[in-house]
């Protein structure tokens, strides 16, 4: 069991088999003793047991650039 802290990388439960970018990963803003509020691509959300719905990202993002015109 991992200890999530403020800052930590994160994915949800329904991204979990899939490789980590910044599309579908959130960071960690608060955590209190049953929660954790985290920033999403889409706003913030406050997730009750983090344990169970979220895991941290521990490899790097990955990060595709188009090239103009693509």
């Amino acid at each position: 069991m991992v200890n999530m802290k403020r800052g930590d990388i994160v994915q949800f439960k329904c991204n979990w088999g899939s490789e980590p970018t910044p599309g579908n990963t959130s960071i960690i803003r608060r955590v209190g003793a049953n929660w954790a509020d985290v920033k999403t691509p889409y706003g913030t959300k406050r997730v009750p047991d983090p344990e169970k719905h979220l895991k941290v990202v521990t490899e790097p993002l990955t990060v595709y650039l188009k090239e103009e015109g693509e």
